[in-house]
């Protein structure tokens, strides 16, 4: 019997260390080098998927297979290979090195159904022909993307979970394959990924991420839960999903959807994404994103053929600007309410078969064009709503003012506008033209009281110019009797009353806009 100190440190293991390792060869974590170790490694495996099989076969069975039968002999029994056919063998804990594939193993086919728990792979071929497999708490070092296509899949029968609370650390990637025949829950089931994911050219009926949320979570659990909601970078290009396409409480630092199609609901809510761009993409039924942060949003040329909601959904930030919906048509009804714009918003390229709803929207930037606004403003009066109409007409004219700074010519148009901005800031404050009013009385009446002093006489050489200013003046209708007494100021009376009538319409808007419109 060997040495206590020389057998593998794996509970239950009775195999040797591996070159002055803890452990064995199928647990020690450092690579095979040369072909007696791939060699070494294969015979001690297959040892343990005899002796892991003899624990599963029926003890009327078992007992017939003495460990003297040797590993051909034992995968040819009748009895094994019916048994291998209908039931689910799981391999745990084993660290398959970098060289050594899976495939290459004469007999692992024989197991219709495999489930690797707690192991670790290090090399790119994980594909069992004719199995059907899956996956609990493994990890992937590196890149297993070739092994996604419709053989690795053709043969699950049932709903299953294929990887479940694994960690991939290197990049995913799905391309050709058309899952439209395949019958499982989900392809990732809290799963941790390290790198990109990126699903390309593939038809898809299940979820592709799963989330088990479980209520009462420990608090000491609840970093290990949340691990589960990330990914670094999400890429779906011309897809086609015909169910329910759901990221539901993910952290995403880049989703991109582009070329795709969803023929079902399509659902990211309380979800948090840094960079998300859906582009020339349709969305046949119910669209979700209710109370989910995007940091960059973009949406262009794409289509929403049922009501589409962005609830308590807030946009933008000054890193990476604002909202853009381009050429994004919305052909039901589109729910904004609530919606937090942090940077501004552009619907100027929108096209909308029904007014949306924007009741409780927040735009907190002025990196807002006129056309938006005009769209929100319109939406309201619509909707009967006309004071909040009234704060997005304001909002309209600040933006058309912004314009015409940068434009030249069109004096006529900046003076007008340029005057109601000053005044009442389009209608918004009627406090500031009362006041400019009180004060423009006063100075009026300081010109009354100064005319004694600065009246032009008739040695002036502008005597008759102000003279005949002043008999122009007395003969304008609207207001000839109030300059009965105003003798040698009519012409400047008359400006000051023009002005006095401006600003008490001005007043009289502004209260209007605070009640009704």
């Amino acid at each position: 019997m060997l040495p206590r100190d020389t057998h593998c440190n794996y509970p239950y293991c009775g195999n040797e260390i591996f070159k002055n390792q803890k452990y064995c060869i199928l647990h020690c974590h450092q690579d095979i080098a040369t072909q007696e170790d791939e060699w070494y490694f294969e015979k001690l495996f297959l040892k343990y998927l005899k002796d892991k099989i003899c624990d599963y076969l029926p003890r009327s069975i078992g007992t017939n297979l003495d460990d003297y039968i040797s590993v051909s002999d034992f995968f040819r029994n009748n009895d094994v290979i019916d048994f291998l056919k209908e039931n689910y063998i799981t391999i745990s804990d084993i660290y398959f090195p970098k060289f050594f594939h899976l495939s290459s193993l004469n007999y692992l086919p024989l197991c219709r159904k495999i489930e690797f728990s707690g192991c670790h792979f290090n090399q790119k071929e994980i594909f069992i022909n004719g199995s059907n497999v899956k996956f609990y708490c493994c990890t992937f070092n590196c890149n297993i993307e070739k092994h996604f296509h419709n053989n690795f899949f053709k043969n699950y029968d049932n709903e299953i979970d294929i990887f479940s609370e694994c960690l991939f650390k290197d990049r995913i990637l799905f391309n050709g394959i058309n899952f439209s025949e395949i019958n499982i829950n989900s392809l990732f089931c809290n799963c941790v990924f390290d790198k990109n994911i990126i699903i390309e050219n593939s038809t898809i009926t299940f979820d592709i991420f799963r989330f088990y949320h479980h209520i009462g979570t420990p608090t000491s659990e609840k970093n290990d839960v949340d691990k589960f909601r990330k990914i670094k970078y999400l890429n779906i290009r011309n897809c086609k999903f015909e169910k329910k396409f759901i990221l539901n409480n993910f952290e995403i630092n880049e989703l991109y959807i582009l070329d795709s199609i969803f023929q079902d609901k399509l659902e990211i809510k309380n979800s948090q994404c840094k960079k998300f761009e859906f582009k020339n993409s349709n969305v046949e039924k119910v669209s979700d994103f209710f109370e989910s942060h995007f940091d960059r949003f973009e949406m262009r040329k794409s289509i929403f053929r049922d009501f589409a909601g962005f609830e308590n959904t807030i946009f933008g930030t000054k890193e990476f600007g604002k909202a853009t919906f381009t050429y994004v048509t919305f052909m039901s009804f589109a729910n904004f309410r609530g919606a937090t714009f942090n940077f501004g918003l552009d619907l100027s390229n929108t096209n909308l078969k029904e007014s949306p709803n924007f009741l409780g929207i927040n735009i907190l930037s002025d990196n807002t064009n006129r056309e938006t606004f005009r769209i929100i403003k319109n939406s309201f009066d619509k909707n009967g709503n006309h004071i909040e109409a009234n704060n997005y007409f304001i909002q309209e004219m600040k933006s058309y003012k912004y314009e015409l700074k940068g434009t030249k010519g069109n004096f006529s148009k900046k003076f007008i506008v340029y005057l109601n901005g000053f005044i009442s800031s389009f209608g918004q404050s009627y406090l500031r033209p009362f006041f400019i009013l009180i004060i423009s009385i006063m100075v009026y009446n300081g010109l009354i009281y100064g005319q004694q002093f600065y009246f032009v006489g008739e040695d002036c050489i502008f005597y008759n110019f102000v003279n005949n200013l002043n008999n122009s003046s007395r003969n304008f209708l609207p207001f000839s009797n109030f300059l009965k007494d105003r003798q040698g100021i009519e012409f400047i009376s008359l400006l000051f009353y023009i002005w006095f009538s401006i600003l008490i319409w001005q007043i009289v808007v502004a209260v209007k806009r605070h009640t009704i419109r």
